[in-house]
């Protein structure tokens, strides 16, 4: 076995912290504690265990007092220092010591005030960690003009299918930082694929992969924040869309980049013109497949929240007819091209829309809604539901308590999009801004958990 130094210590472990800058902007390389700060928000954000990794901690590791970490410590540390093997980092078992990795693996239990503060403080950490780190490695990896790496074999077809869909079902459920971390190593492979396929039609086929990828980053994209971003993959998108000569993918790619016009300050007509765009009014009439009314339906749902914004309340309405008259040709709630379009949905872009003028209609229109009709997969949809019930609750003077409910459940269903999300997070700072504490217990322990100032 060979060691990096006489004496024991791991100088892996310590170069491979020394390669990583500061989160904290200095310049300076990663210090113990932000190493272990990081590794702390992996620990909670993928599995909601609350650890206490320190720069002493650290400090052992890279000492080589202890060569062999937990398993889900070494996981989080390969994490956040990007590396695939446990040996990279000089982590292995070696004879005489695993009583002592044992034993280093066990801590004592948090006393409760303790641990509110740690939580506290990887939760903040996990934030940072989710909404910088990997946001930023995905944008890097989607605007690089750089070429793709060679060195491994290229995915084919078929297994780019399956890394798509399985972005989209990871977005669809909640699990958006899975889903971010498999955007770099996709955004790599299908330029490789591309340059090994001369079949045209197999070339379309990746063309329409391709497509659906830049698809799931634009969506993901907004999800986290960054609307600048979701509208060039959705521009990028649309491109390829057209190239493909498929309406479905067309419309799909349409909406993406209406929704991130409409997050981005000031853009609201633009966000209208490119939707209505994509609406003429005898499209409707010529569809035939379940995928080309389904993002046909999606976009007309959104050309609805735009009119509505607009204060276009009969646009909106006749917009919301439209799009049930679709998911009545559908027959029930679908999944198709990853739209969650059909009836539910509709109903819940009501909601959605009524809430900023008559909240009460809202309220009353949102408990006809079902969710068990909906594809299992959607739980951001279903978290999305009780976002929309919070705002709406936020606009009765006597809402507190209820909007703290759904919260809650929100939280429940889909706590990445509590922590991630901006307009979530502003739902919660809005309910912190007017709290009343005797209304509205655990709402402050809710902002400590995904990391809104209190």
């Amino acid at each position: 076995m060979v060691t990096d130094a006489a004496d024991g210590a791991n100088g892996r472990l310590t170069r491979a912290r020394r390669r990583l800058l500061s989160p904290s902007g200095s310049g300076r390389t990663m210090s113990r504690q932000e190493l272990a700060d990081a590794a702390n928000a992996y620990l909670w954000s993928r599995y909601k265990v609350v650890d206490r990794l320190d720069a002493t901690y650290i400090g052992h590791l890279e000492q080589g007092r202890y060569r062999w970490p937990g398993a889900r410590r070494r996981e989080a540390l390969r994490h956040v220092l990007g590396v695939v093997k446990d040996s990279d980092v000089g982590f292995y078992i070696t004879r005489g010591m695993r009583g002592a990795a044992d034993r280093e693996g066990v801590r004592p239990a948090c006393s409760e005030e303790e641990q509110t503060h740690v939580v506290n403080r990887m939760s903040k950490a996990a934030d940072a960690d989710a909404v910088a780190t990997i946001p930023n490695a995905f944008r890097r990896a989607v605007m690089s003009e750089a070429p793709a790496e060679r060195s491994r074999p290229p995915l084919n077809s078929m297994q780019l299918v399956m890394a798509v869909e399985q972005i989209h079902t990871r977005y669809q459920r909640a699990e958006y930082l899975a889903a971010a971390e498999m955007v770099p190593a996709l955004m790599a492979a299908l330029p490789a694929a591309m340059d090994q396929v001369a079949d045209h039609r197999e070339r379309r086929r990746l063309q329409a992969c391709a497509t659906a990828a830049h698809l799931a980053v634009s969506k993901l994209a907004l999800k986290l924040g960054d609307a600048e971003l979701a509208w060039v993959t959705g521009d990028r998108a649309l491109a390829m869309a057209r190239e493909t000569k498929d309406n479905a993918l067309v419309s799909a790619t349409l909406t993406s980049i209406g929704c991130a016009l409409l997050a981005l300050p000031g853009r609201v007509d633009d966000a209208a013109r490119v939707v209505e765009s994509g609406l003429p009014s005898s499209a409707a009439r010529t569809l035939s497949r379940a995928s080309e009314i389904s993002a046909y339906g999606a976009l007309t749902l959104l050309a609805a929240v735009i009119a509505s914004r607009q204060g276009r309340r009969q646009d909106a309405e006749e917009h919301l007819a439209s799009a049930g008259d679709l998911a009545s040709r559908l027959g029930g709630d679908r999944n198709d091209l990853w739209t969650a379009f059909g009836p539910t949905n509709v109903l819940i872009h009501a909601v959605q829309i009524a809430t900023p003028s008559d909240p009460r209609r809202a309220i009353a229109l949102a408990t006809r809604i079902n969710t068990s009709h909906m594809p299992v997969a959607l739980v951001s949809r279903r978290s999305q539901i009780h976002l929309d019930m919070a705002h709406a609750f936020l606009e009765l003077s006597d809402g507190d308590a209820s909007a703290l409910l759904h919260l809650l459940q929100a939280e429940r269903l889909a706590p990445q999009m509590l922590r991630l999300h901006p307009p979530a997070r502003a739902l919660i700072a809005r309910l912190l801004s007017r709290e009343r504490r005797v209304a509205t217990p655990g709402l402050r322990e809710l902002a400590v958990r995904v990391g809104v100032a209190v």
